[in-house]
């Protein structure tokens, strides 16, 4: 019974840092790289006089090429505010209009530019090897809860699975890191 639940405890640390891979990913894809993607501004958050909505729920989003989107706005009367919500983004595109269609073009990146991306992917690197590591030390703790109904061996081989699992994951956060940097300096 014992070890149902310590596997358990482990699977749901393991659940727990899918989820917070899921949202490192989703960071790194926050990234301005000098190419645009849909992700980089689909949820972004519209005030309209209908209320708050993201971006895609207001309008549809193509790439043009790799450096533009255009934004096809439904609304003619959410235009402004479209407009608003993307230039006080923190994605950092050039934005033009015309008509009812907003083009979101991304800017050259300079070597500087480049270097101040690396040291923000490198921060959000570490924010998730140290959500990572508190997600490792619950499953530790719990585990040791169960100390006085199983053996020592079982209690070490269950801390031995537990950081394999650290390891995997931190070996995905390392690779989704050089990728996003390969991206940026290319």
């Amino acid at each position: 019974m014992s070890k149902e639940i310590l596997e358990s405890i482990k699977d749901d640390m393991y659940s727990k840092m899918n989820s917070s891979i899921e949202l490192f990913k989703n960071e790194l894809n926050g990234v301005q790289t000098g190419r645009v993607h849909r992700n980089l501004i689909s949820k972004i958050i519209v005030q309209t006089n209908d209320g708050n909505m993201p971006l895609e729920q207001v309008s549809s989003i193509t790439l043009k090429d790799l450096s533009t989107m255009t934004i096809q706005i439904w609304n003619a009367s959410h235009l402004q505010d479209v407009r608003k919500a993307l230039e006080n983004s923190k994605v950092g595109l050039l934005i033009r209009t015309e008509g009812q269609t907003i083009y979101a073009t991304a800017p050259m990146l300079t070597q500087e530019r480049r270097k101040e991306l690396q040291k923000l992917i490198s921060n959000y690197r570490e924010k998730e090897r140290l959500k990572l590591r508190n997600h490792r030390k619950d499953a530790l703790d719990k585990i040791k809860e169960y100390k006085k109904s199983v053996s020592e061996d079982v209690l070490k081989v269950m801390e031995e699975k537990v950081d394999k699992v650290i390891q995997e994951f931190n070996t995905k956060v390392d690779k989704m890191t050089e990728e996003k940097n390969k991206e940026i300096m290319s």
